[in-house]
């Protein structure tokens, strides 16, 4: 038998998963757990915090948001589907991620409809495309031509099997750039990397690039959305 847990989505379509059919007791009867399948600091971790305190306040139970990264996600998806299906553990996690993990976990399978069940979308979001304040390009066209010019010589950093991941590789194939992939087991880590001059192209949610962008220590090239956004009107989509 499968046991079904719910999906809490949060950014890009992200969301929380609860684990299991809450049982005849009143609910929630104990602490929540929300398991977060990514690093401190990542977009993700932000929203998850932010929401934390108003579903305690909604449920009049404690909840505690806990990293758990690593593995593509696999590794909180694992620690949700092992818990009791009490409904009181909780999956945060963005939509395409969610699918995408199955597909690219090695020795770990899960059905991402059957074995999970929405709970509510959270938000939805938008990648941002940056690159090192001291790299010699300042637009998308720019960049492409800079790494065609030097096959081999820059750095993709992603978190292993997310979003940015995917996107970053098939960016790769339809510009045909020769771009060394190195993962991460979050995002935030690759951008530590990138203000330390080791990775030279990254992906990641304006939640947290936008900061860094302001400041001059990275810079913006592109967007996913297919509109500019507000925060960053002066970005091409």
């Amino acid at each position: 038998m499968i046991t079904r847990r719910g999906l809490l989505t949060g950014t890009i379509a992200s969301g929380v998963v609860l684990a299991g059919s809450a049982n005849a007791q009143p609910f929630p009867n104990k602490p929540i757990k929300v398991i977060l399948p990514y690093t401190a600091g990542s977009p993700n971790d932000v929203i998850a915090r932010v929401i934390g305190p108003v579903l305690s306040t909604r449920l009049g139970q404690s909840v505690v948001v806990e990293n758990r990264p690593g593995g593509g996600t696999a590794i909180g998806l694992k620690a949700v589907m092992s818990a009791e299906a009490d409904g009181h553990t909780l999956l945060f996690t963005n939509t395409p991620t969610h699918v995408i993990a199955q597909v690219v976990s090695k020795g770990f399978t899960y059905d991402p409809l059957k074995d999970f069940v929405p709970i509510v979308t959270v938000g939805s979001t938008s990648l941002v495309l940056v690159v090192p304040a001291s790299l010699p390009a300042n637009n998308l066209q720019e960049f492409i031509a800079y790494a065609k010019a030097n096959p081999g010589k820059l750095n993709f950093g992603f978190g292993q099997g997310t979003l940015p991941h995917l996107v970053g590789e098939a960016f790769k194939l339809a510009t045909a750039t020769d771009i060394a992939s190195i993962p991460y087991r979050g995002g935030a880590q690759a951008i530590t990397d990138m203000l330390g001059g080791r990775i030279h192209m990254n992906l990641g949610a304006g939640a947290t690039l936008v900061p860094l962008i302001r400041e001059g220590r990275i810079k913006a090239l592109a967007v996913t959305s297919p509109r500019r956004g507000a925060e960053l009107p002066q970005v091409f989509s």
